[in-house]
């Protein structure tokens, strides 16, 4: 989401900054799709199918005079008049049930007033809604401006760009219209113009699934498709609800994809879960390695103090044991700790996101804070235990003593942050909320960790060079660990090769499969016979 977000923020500053800016803008994106599509030879079919649409439901919900939207209907007709859905909602335009002073003609009468618009002189030839162009050309000009191709895929899906969207009110329409008829002459004893009334049904809705890509059109479609058959052919309706089960079950599956401002299940779920896990665990260890420079940083601020408070209250000013450096016995244990809790909370945290996905972005910003702050405390714990490897054997008692209290309130803000990490994310994010309601808790929380790092470099019994040192080396490994994560992920990240999305229009070939026009549609081609009709 945030990748996406950048990108979109990016194109309003340059809306904002106007000839100013260095790059596009949404404004210079709107024009070059204009520019484009109004050469396309499907441009103007396609906003008179718009308007078909507009006028249909218009009427349909009584806002529209008949009389005043057939003429309207009638314009957008002769600007498109080879296309089967624009000649159905034509005929469902003036097919207009009767009143109390103008009975309704009979059914069959209605139904030839149909066939005279959906044959008429010429047959349809074709059933779309022509989005794929426009679809096209608009990935096209935003993939060409933005720098991931799956970023452009997300934003040009989400953004409107002159597509239909009418259909979704407009399909569902004609389908009840023509099926209300249908029923109406097979009651009267015409099942011969009650079956041409569903195959004109059929024949639309196919052609659309033919000539469309969008899963939402698809998968309505299907839905009409299913109706529609329910009574002549179950066999047929039932393969267009297995192909509604199938997606869903694939989608359900599916995590969220967190680029996609819409949230929309990810295409290729198996492939999103390595890189969300690659990529989080790459974010857990450069947390890590955020919370560990933090600590260097406070022992670097802090120490110097700690050491001139000790030597003064012990009545010495030799300050250079302050500064000694720590005995190598433990070297191996102690670069082996540095990485040991990282590790094995970056397999937790990305074995759970890959398998849950993000349960929201409040959820993963307290997550990360609360991951820098385990960095420190690992870090702070790695301390603890070696200060008693440096500590002269005469101290080394005395040590062990006084760091039981420092350990204890290491652990405890440890075991905090960790558990605010692992809970389960919806109680993480309803308690985080509550807690935000009474101060900015992303405020509030790096101020507490802050304070809290500088109080265990204030309490730690251990030499600067040693607490320097170790902080460190858990900040280098944890920068190591967390850039070849992150080199992983970007070696498994197909969707930044263009070679992978050079057509934003095939989600129903990826999730079913390339052949599943052929799996569904061809039983319902070869019964109803298409082009013969």
């Amino acid at each position: 989401m945030a990748l996406a977000g950048l990108e979109a923020s990016r194109l309003n500053a340059n809306d904002k900054l106007g000839p100013a800016a260095r790059g596009p803008g949404w404004n210079t994106l709107y024009a070059q799709l204009r520019a484009e599509t109004s050469g396309l030879p499907t441009w103007k079919p396609h906003l008179a199918l718009r308007e078909m649409f507009i006028v249909l439901e218009a009427v349909e919900q009584g806002r529209r005079d008949p009389a005043y939207a057939a003429e309207i209907a009638r314009e957008a007709l002769n600007t498109d008049p080879a296309n089967l859905a624009t000649r159905l909602a034509y005929a469902v335009v003036l097919d207009r049930p009767g009143t109390t002073t103008q009975p309704a003609p009979s059914p069959e009468t209605r139904f030839e007033a149909i066939r005279g618009i959906v044959e008429g002189s010429a047959p349809a030839v074709t059933s779309t809604l022509y989005n794929v162009p426009i679809d096209r050309a608009w990935f096209a000009i935003v993939s060409s401006n933005l720098r991931r191709s799956d970023t452009a895929l997300a934003l040009a899906k989400f953004a409107e760009h002159y597509e239909t969207t009418q259909h979704y009110a407009g399909l569902p329409i004609v389908t009840r219209r023509m099926s209300a008829l249908a029923d109406e002459l097979a009651e009267s004893g015409r099942g011969e113009e009650a079956a041409q009334c569903r195959a004109w049904l059929v024949r639309m809705l196919v052609g659309i699934m033919d000539t469309e890509r969008d899963a939402g059109t698809l998968l309505l479609c299907a839905d009409l498709l299913a109706q529609t058959l329910d009574t002549s052919r179950p066999d047929l309706a039932r393969s267009m609800r297995a192909l509604r089960d199938e997606y869903h079950a694939n989608t359900s599956e599916a995590p969220s994809n967190m680029i996609d401002p819409s949230r929309a299940p990810a295409i290729e779920p198996d492939s999103y879960r390595a890189r969300t896990s690659a990529l989080s665990a790459s974010a857990v260890f450069a947390a890590c390695a955020i919370g560990a420079g933090l600590l260097f940083v406070a022992a670097i601020l802090m120490l110097p103090v700690q050491a001139a408070w000790r030597a003064a209250r012990s009545g010495t000013r030799d300050l250079t044991a302050a500064f000694a450096l720590p005995h190598r016995r433990g070297a191996v244990a102690r670069l082996l700790m540095c990485i040991t809790g990282p590790v094995i909370l970056a397999v937790v945290l990305s074995a759970r996101i890959s398998a849950e996905g993000v349960f929201s972005e409040y959820w993963l910003y307290v997550a990360f804070l609360c991951t820098c702050f385990s960095g420190a405390m690992f870090t702070a714990l790695n301390c603890l235990d070696a200060a008693r490897v440096a500590l002269s054997p005469d101290a080394a008692g005395a040590a062990r003593q006084a760091a039981k209290g420092d350990r204890a309130a290491v652990i405890l803000a440890l075991a905090v942050s960790l558990i605010a990490i692992l809970a389960p994310p919806a109680i993480v994010a309803r308690t985080a909320r509550q807690l935000d309601l009474v101060a900015p808790l992303l405020i509030v929380l790096p101020i507490v960790f802050i304070t809290w790092a500088i109080y265990c470099v204030w309490r730690l019994r251990t030499r600067l060079r040693m607490l320097a040192l170790l902080a460190s080396v858990t900040w280098a490994l944890n920068i190591f660990l967390a850039l070849g994560a992150l080199g992983w992920m970007m070696s498994r990240d197909a969707d930044r090769r263009p070679a992978r999305i050079d057509d934003p229009t095939k989600e129903l070939d990826t999730r079913l499969g390339a052949d599943w026009q052929d799996t569904y549609l061809a039983p319902i081609r070869f019964a109803y016979d298409r082009g013969a009709q």
